[in-house]
């Protein structure tokens, strides 16, 4: 079994759909990979209050890019 890291495409996906309302496994279906690999994601990027950690999608996008875009 090999790990594919998930592309800036991916967590920004991941990040709509679940404003979208969407469940993990619909969000998992969508990306081609298991609902714990979404399910991981989320619990990553959340914060304790639930809510998404922007912070986290924007510091990606810097050390990528080398600019700071902001999702």
């Amino acid at each position: 079994m090999s790990y594919h890291e998930l592309s800036i495409e991916d967590r920004v996906t991941i990040q709509i759909g679940q404003l979208q309302g969407l469940s993990q496994r619909a969000i998992a279906r969508m990306l081609g990979r298991s609902p714990s690999t979404i399910s991981r994601e989320l619990r990553h990027n959340t914060n304790v209050k639930g809510k998404g950690n922007s912070s986290a999608v924007g510091t990606l996008v810097e050390r990528s890019t080398g600019y700071l875009m902001l999702i």
